[in-house]
């Protein structure tokens, strides 16, 4: 009996063990995917010019590549002026996500639907504002054509909290929303994909003594 409970506990432990490293292997192998990009630079305010001038420089040495994005809300309304509604708005550049997929009630391609004049929606813009696909949406001082909705998106588990539904828009409309300024709470974001993934550990030291 002795002998038979130390097996088991072997085994156990074993299995364990095994089991604890397949789902490390799996985390690292999905937090591409969860996070869009390689490397994630974050702030509430514009990133600082150094910190900027950092990131042209491994962009042009061909270390990186960067797709940045602003997050923040706003109030945002039907062409008719008859609803409003707070949303939760995602300012995204060419090249987001780097990793994972933006998925599209169409199923077309996240690039190829979002071009500047449109906005992606997840389904509560359409139910709250009472409006459909190809409406107007009126976003600040713009007026985006909605293109389709929104079901998934690869960077969206790490944000557990929104006060509104998500609204993507093109980073060339950004200037005629006219909703940014002096004071505005906006999350400057910039994913980072790297072009050599050995080189993470250096790039991450590089972009940290400038921030």
């Amino acid at each position: 009996l002795f002998v038979l409970c130390v097996i088991l506990s072997m085994v156990t432990l074993v299995s364990l063990g095994s089991f604890s490293r397949s789902v490390q292997k799996s985390l690292l192998r999905d937090a591409r995917a969860l996070h869009a990009g390689d490397i994630i630079v974050r702030s509430h305010v514009t990133l600082p010019p150094t910190l900027s001038s950092q990131l042209e420089l491994l962009i042009r040495q061909k270390t990186i590549e960067i797709a940045r994005f602003y997050e923040f809300y706003s109030v945002v309304r039907s062409a008719s002026g008859n609803a409003s509604l707070l949303a939760n708005l995602k300012v995204v550049e060419p090249g987001y996500p780097f990793y994972g997929t933006v998925e599209l009630a169409s199923k077309r391609p996240f690039a190829a639907a979002l071009t500047p004049g449109t906005a992606i929606v997840e389904q509560g813009v359409l139910d709250r504002l009472h409006i459909t696909l190809g409406d107007t949406l009126l976003v600040g001082s713009a007026r985006l054509t909605i293109r389709d909705v929104v079901l998934a998106e690869p960077d969206r588990p790490v944000n557990f909290f929104a006060l509104g539904p998500r609204i993507f828009i093109a980073a060339a409309d950004l200037a005629s929303l006219e909703l940014l300024g002096k004071g505005s709470r906006v999350e400057y974001v910039a994913l980072v994909k790297l072009h050599q993934e050995k080189r993470l550990s250096e790039t991450v030291a590089k972009l940290r003594g400038e921030g």
